[in-house]
């Protein structure tokens, strides 16, 4: 069973070779039934008074009046025979039926006219008319579209120019990529029966250009115009140009172009229903440029990337610094000098060449590759901000992100907390309660129970922010403890502190 089954799926394969096979089988068929039935139209007696006839006009004219002429009957026997071609017909007539049908049944399926299909079955069960189809500039040539190779599949041929190349699919699914054929036999590739086209592809470098549009990192809208790039199908590794292959291309690289691509599905509306080589590829870079070039402004803010602090505003810092610092030791009475950074330092900044790298690394060179596509070059663009540069609200936040930034510092907060400490001890040394002094000692005569009374207040004082610094484990003000160890002498008193000093 398995090795009939084997016989008639050879015979019956749609390949070039069977369907010439069978071409050639058939014609044996009708011309051995052919003469079968021309040798059974008459008997031995009558072929053989035929060729005596002939035989005997031939050779000296004389033939008796009543048989005709032996050339016209002997031709009138073996090709005019009306029981031969009654017979022939009788066995034409079935098999041109069945093709006729098949042909209106083929048509049905594939929507397309009558006469492809008739074409098409000519051409993939009997390999006659074979037709030719040509894939220039990654298209298919505007009159070949109507071919039966295009609407309904092979067999037949396929001449693909150096710049282009094809994908087709056999009956089974699987995909068979076609590359230039200038050197296959007479620059043509033979395509096998139902073999259909599914995808063209363009093998030059493609040059195009996109507008992004993102928002930064602090909320700013931000526009990259004029963002050019060259880039076509991936080429492999360490490919070479040859005169033969001037665009050489990766297999692999059309399969991915073709099943890996993205198709938008909208809620409601019918998937169209227009092939696919009509967009031959290989398509847009845009969206591979979007996530990338989007996803770094996503991720930066506008200072990052659109402009950088140099030396002068550096300087500029640091002068404000100092003049804090210098006004800070005025107000504390603190001397000497302290080693600090910059509470505010210059922001990283990413310039065009190092945005320009990110193009060109390993990581997005393979998910390129991936999908089936080589960058060849990039240029940035410029970057663009609304008319309205930056409405009120951005700008706000642009203000409190740069505040929140360098208030986040490790320096900072720790300025930030000593100020508060010495700015409280400032305050409760500094406060004098008038108020309470008049209520309370406005009717005492005594000067020195009076002075006595502010002395001791101030003194409570002092203690008060010196245990708050101790509590806080931080360094005991220097000026806090000469005014504590000059109120002790004055009141005649010690304390724990005063040996510090």
């Amino acid at each position: 069973m398995d090795a009939i089954n084997y016989v008639l799926n050879k015979i019956f394969e749609l390949s070039h070779t069977m369907a010439g096979t069978r071409s050639t089988a058939l014609f044996v068929i009708f011309v051995a039934l052919a003469l079968l039935f021309i040798s059974i139209s008459q008997s031995l007696e009558d072929w053989g008074r035929l060729l005596q006839d002939l035989l005997v006009w031939s050779g000296d004219g004389s033939v008796p009046e009543t048989a005709g002429n032996p050339l016209i009957n002997l031709f009138g026997a073996l090709f005019f025979n009306p029981i031969v071609w009654g017979h022939l017909i009788a066995i034409y007539a079935p098999f041109w039926l069945m093709r006729h049908i098949t042909a209106i049944y083929l048509a049905d399926v594939f929507e397309k006219d009558e006469a492809v299909a008739y074409q098409f079955i000519s051409q993939a069960a009997f390999a006659s008319e074979y037709g030719t189809i040509r894939i220039r500039q990654g298209k298919i040539v505007e009159g070949d579209q109507s071919s039966p190779i295009v609407q309904i599949g092979g067999p037949g041929y396929v001449v693909v120019e150096l710049d282009s190349a094809v994908l087709f699919e056999k009956p089974d699914g699987t995909p068979h990529v076609i590359a230039p054929t200038a050197s296959e036999p007479r620059s043509k590739k033979v395509v096998d029966g139902f073999e259909r086209i599914r995808q063209t592809t363009d093998l030059r470098d493609i040059s195009d250009k996109y507008e992004l549009s993102a928002r930064s990192r602090d909320g700013i809208p931000v526009t990259g115009k004029d963002i050019q790039y060259t880039y076509s199908i991936y080429r492999g590794e360490n490919a070479v140009k040859t005169l033969k292959t001037p665009y050489p291309f990766d297999e692999n690289a059309l399969i991915s172009l073709v099943y890996k691509a993205a198709r938008t599905v909208k809620v409601g509306v019918a998937p169209s229903n227009k092939p696919d080589w009509l967009s031959p590829l290989p398509g847009k870079l845009g969206g591979s440029i979007q996530a990338e070039l989007g996803g770094f402004v996503n991720k930066h803010g506008l200072s990052e990337f659109l402009s950088s602090i140099g030396d002068p505003e550096r300087d500029a810092l640091r002068n404000q610094e100092e003049k804090l610092e210098r006004e800070a030791q005025d107000i504390s009475g603190q001397n000497g000098s302290r080693t600090y950074e910059d509470s505010i330092s210059a922001t990283p900044f990413s310039s065009r060449a190092s945005i320009t790298a990110r193009f060109y690394n390993e990581s997005f060179k393979k998910t390129l590759a991936a999908k089936g596509f080589q960058l060849n070059w990039i240029g940035v663009g410029t970057w663009v901000t609304p008319a309205e540069i930056i409405p009120a609200k951005h700008l706000e936040a642009w203000k409190i992100s740069r505040e929140n930034s360098s208030r986040n510092s490790p320096e900072q907060l720790k300025r930030l907390r000593e100020d508060a400490y010495l700015q409280k001890a400032l305050n409760l040394i500094q406060t004098i309660p008038i108020g309470r002094f008049y209520v309370e000692l406005k009717d005492i005569e005594d000067d020195d129970i009076v002075i006595e009374t502010l002395l001791g207040d101030y003194y409570e004082r002092i203690q008060s922010a010196l245990e708050l610094f101790e509590r806080d484990g931080l360094e005991l003000p220097r000026v806090i403890m000469e005014a504590l160890s000059i109120l002790n002498k004055v009141r005649g008193t010690t304390h724990r502190w005063v040996d510090d000093i």
